[in-house]
């Protein structure tokens, strides 16, 4: 009668457990239910009758059946791989999320760099720009020197030229006469060679004479006329 109290009473309490309690983490509860004497009235009352007094009960072990053991396996088995599938899945975001940063980073990295080079070529084609007016000033101001150098030295050498044939012209010297001959031409041929504006055909008008001419001697013979002169 005990044992069969003791049957009566696991099948009530079996009736008041569910698998779900058992896979949720509910095993605490349910072992402190099972060491409980309430949990086992008709075991201590045949144990009564039979002259038996049940103080306690001691759980010694728990064990599933076949059905709830294999539910338990397949339930675990199935957590591990969603827990290994959400661990892949996290892992394949940050590696996503690591692979979008250095993207987002050589593409500042590149605009940065192209900026740079940009600045870069700028200052130097501001420089190369700042040393060819540089060159080409330089070489403006050379050219004028030398233009006004050779004007000045065109000045004395027609200054020269002017001096002498007015001085010629003053003494009243038939100038026309005078540049036809071949004594005329001989002596005025190494001032007139040198009178750059003359030899191109250039007449001026207005001059300004200085010095003074000293003609010592003029002969004239057979239509040709010799002139000794100095300028001072």
């Amino acid at each position: 009668k005990m044992y069969d109290g003791m049957l009566a009473d696991a099948r009530s309490f079996g009736d008041t457990v569910t698998s779900d309690q058992l896979r949720a983490g509910e095993q605490v509860a349910v072992m402190d239910r099972l060491v409980s004497l309430e949990t086992y009235p008709l075991l201590c009352q045949a144990a009564k009758a039979a002259g038996f007094v049940i103080d306690s009960a001691r759980l010694t072990g728990l064990s599933y059946c076949a059905t709830l053991q294999r539910q338990a396996n397949d339930e675990q088995h199935n957590a591990a791989r969603l827990r290994s599938e959400l661990a892949g899945k996290k892992q394949r975001r940050e590696i996503l999320e690591l692979e979008a940063e250095e993207r987002r980073l050589k593409i500042e990295q590149d605009a940065e760099l192209e900026q740079r080079q940009a600045e870069i070529r700028a200052k130097l084609e501001e420089e190369s720009h700042e040393l060819k007016e540089a060159a080409l000033e330089r070489k403006l101001a050379l050219n004028k020197r030398e233009i006004e150098a050779k004007r000045e030295a065109m000045k004395g050498e027609d200054a020269a030229t002017i001096q002498f044939l007015t001085a010629l012209n003053n003494m009243g010297v038939d100038m026309t006469a005078f540049m036809c001959t071949a004594g005329g031409m001989k002596v005025a041929s190494s001032v007139l060679s040198q009178a750059a504006s003359l030899q191109k055909g250039k007449r001026k008008e207005e001059h300004t004479i200085k010095g003074e001419i000293n003609v010592p001697k003029i002969k004239t013979k057979d239509n040709s006329v010799d002139i000794a002169w100095s300028s001072t």
